[in-house]
C-alpha cells in the first residue's frame, strides 16, 4: 500500500461516491420527489383530456396515440431514480484514510513491504479540496443550517423535564427501570462528560465516593468518583477520573438519579443486592445493566440511542446528537456558568500531559461546582439546604438492609456474619452506598415537598 494507491482509490472510488443511507439521502429524495411532482403539474400536456375521434378507425386512433405518446417529454431522472448527486463528506473520506493507514502500519509491521507512509502531499491536498467545497455542498443540499451550532443541544432547564419525564414513567410503567437507566446514562454525560463508550463498560467496583476537604460551608463536602482505564483517547490503560458533586436542583442531580436507580435494582425490578464476599461474585456488574438476567453484559449502543432519543421525545429536547448530546451541551453550560477552559478540558480529560495523568488527583473543583450550579470560583458556594435533612438511622437501615452486613464483614468487626477477602474497591462501594441512603430520601423528601405529598415518603 502506497500513495498513489490510495489517492487513486480515494479519488475514484470515495470521494465520488454517493452515500448509501442517512439524513442527506433521504434529504435529497425528499427534494426530488417533491420537484418531480411539481414538473408533473406543471406540465401543458393534459392527459386527463378526452381524445377526439380520429377518421380512418382503429388505426388511424392507434398511430395518433403512439405520435401523442412520442411527443410527451422525458422527465430527466425518471429512468434512475436510484441515481443520488451527493458525494460523501470530508469526515467519512478522513475515516476512509485512517482505516488505509492502519493497514500500511499492520503491513509494513509484517514486513510485507517497506513503502512510506501513504499520507504525503498529494493526498493531503485531496482532502483539503474536498473539505473546501464542503460547506457550498451543504447550501446546495440546503443541509439544516442550526446543526452543530451552539443551538444543536439542550439548556439547563430541559434535564428537569427530562427528569420528569422519567419519574412520571411517560413511557408506561413497565418501562419504569429502562426511564431511570436512560436518565442515569444521560446524567453521567452531562455531568461527567463521559462519552457512551465510557458509561456503558462502567461496573460496580468503578464507583466510589471521595471527601472533599474545604469544600462547603464546613469543609465536608464530598464527591461521586469513577475510574476509567480504556477509552476513545486511552488505548494505554491510563487512569482517568470522572467526579461530580451533588446538583443544587435535585432534579439534575446525577448522584441522586444513581441513587434512585440503584434503589429501584435491590428494592423493586427483584435483582439481589450484590454478594461481596469475593471479587469474582460482583466485579462484572455492570453500573448500567442490561436487564436482571444479563448482569455482567453491557448495554448494546443501539438500545442506549433507541431509548435516549425516545426520552429526548418526552422531555421536548430537540438535538441531533443522541447519546453524545450529553458531553457537547455539558461542555457548552459549564462555560456558560463561568468555568475556565482549562477546568474544562481537565472535566471532559481532553489533556493527556503526564502531570495531569500521574500525579494530580484529576478532580477539577471549579468545574464540579459549575456543572452543578454553584459559584466555579468559590468553594463555600456549595451548600444543598436538603443536605440538612438527616433521616432517622431506622430509616436509612431500610434502604439496603444487607448493606449493614456487608459492610460489618469488610471493617472486620467482631460481629461479622459474613467473611470477605480485602478489597479497597469492596470499601469504596460501600461506603459510597452509605451516603446514597441519605441521599435517596433526601431526594424523595425534596420531591414529595415539591408536589405536595409527603407521605409518599413512607410508601
Amino acid at each position: 500500500m502506497d500513495e498513489g494507491k490510495l489517492l487513486l482509490f480515494i479519488k475514484d472510488e470515495v470521494a465520488s461516491r454517493a452515500p448509501r443511507r442517512g439524513r442527506r439521502l433521504n434529504a435529497e429524495k425528499e427534494r426530488k420527489s417533491k420537484g418531480k411532482g411539481k414538473r408533473r403539474a406543471e406540465s401543458p400536456l393534459q392527459l386527463s383530456q378526452p381524445r377526439k375521434r380520429q377518421r380512418g378507425g382503429p388505426a388511424s386512433a392507434t398511430a395518433s396515440a403512439n405520435t401523442s405518446t412520442s411527443a410527451l417529454p422525458v422527465l430527466e431522472g425518471e429512468d434512475d431514480e436510484s441515481c443520488s448527486d451527493l458525494v460523501l463528506m470530508y469526515n467519512t473520506v478522513r475515516g476512509y484514510c485512517s482505516a488505509i493507514n492502519e493497514l500500511w502500519a499492520h503491513q509494513t509491521s509484517l514486513g510485507l513491504h517497506s513503502a512510506d507512509r501513504p499520507q504525503r502531499v498529494a493526498l493531503t491536498a485531496l482532502k483539503t479540496s474536498i473539505a473546501r467545497g464542503q460547506h457550498q455542498r451543504r447550501r446546495d443540499e440546503f443541509e439544516d443550517r442550526g446543526l452543530a451550532t451552539i443551538r444543536d443541544g439542550y439548556t439547563a432547564t430541559q434535564i428537569p423535564d427530562l427528569t420528569r419525564a422519567a419519574w412520571s414513567q411517560s413511557l408506561g410503567r413497565s418501562c419504569a427501570e429502562q426511564l431511570f437507566r436512560t436518565q442515569l446514562c444521560f446524567l453521567f454525560g452531562n455531568s461527567m462528560l463521559l462519552r457512551l463508550s465510557n458509561r456503558l463498560p462502567m461496573e460496580l467496583p468503578d464507583l466510589f465516593s471521595m471527601p472533599l476537604p474545604n469544600e462547603g460551608p464546613n469543609g465536608t463536602g464530598w464527591c461521586l468518583v469513577t475510574v476509567m482505564g480504556q477509552g476513545k483517547t486511552n488505548q494505554h490503560g491510563r487512569l482517568e477520573y470522572g467526579a461530580a458533586l451533588r446538583h443544587r436542583d435535585y432534579r439534575s442531580c446525577l448522584i441522586g438519579a444513581l441513587a434512585t436507580y440503584f434503589f429501584w435494582r435491590w428494592h423493586c425490578s427483584g435483582e439481589l443486592f450484590p454478594c461481596l464476599r469475593t471479587s469474582q461474585d460482583w466485579y462484572n456488574i455492570k453500573v448500567l445493566k442490561r436487564d436482571s438476567a444479563h448482569l455482567a453484559e453491557p448495554l448494546s449502543d443501539s438500545t442506549a440511542s433507541s431509548w435516549t432519543r425516545r426520552l429526548y421525545g418526552e422531555a421536548g429536547i430537540k438535538t441531533s446528537k443522541v447519546t453524545h448530546a450529553g458531553r457537547v451541551s455539558g461542555a457548552r453550560l459549564a462555560e456558560l456558568n463561568g468555568v475556565s477552559e482549562d477546568q474544562i478540558r481537565r472535566g471532559g480529560r481532553w489533556n493527556a500531559d503526564q502531570m495531569t495523568g500521574c500525579y494530580l488527583t484529576t478532580l477539577p473543583r471549579a468545574f464540579m461546582r459549575g456543572i452543578a450550579d454553584f459559584d466555579p470560583e468559590w468553594a463555600s458556594s456549595y451548600f444543598l439546604p436538603r443536605e440538612t435533612i438527616q433521616p432517622p438511622p431506622l430509616l436509612l437501615r431500610r434502604v439496603w438492609p444487607d448493606l449493614d452486613r456487608w459492610q460489618t464483614a469488610h471493617l472486620e468487626r467482631p460481629d461479622a456474619t459474613e467473611k470477605v477477602e480485602p478489597n479497597l474497591a469492596a470499601g469504596g462501594f460501600l461506603e459510597l452506598l452509605q451516603r446514597l441512603r441519605a441521599v435517596f430520601l433526601q431526594v424523595r423528601i425534596s420531591r414529595a415537598l415539591r408536589i405536595g405529598r409527603v407521605n409518599t415518603l413512607y410508601y
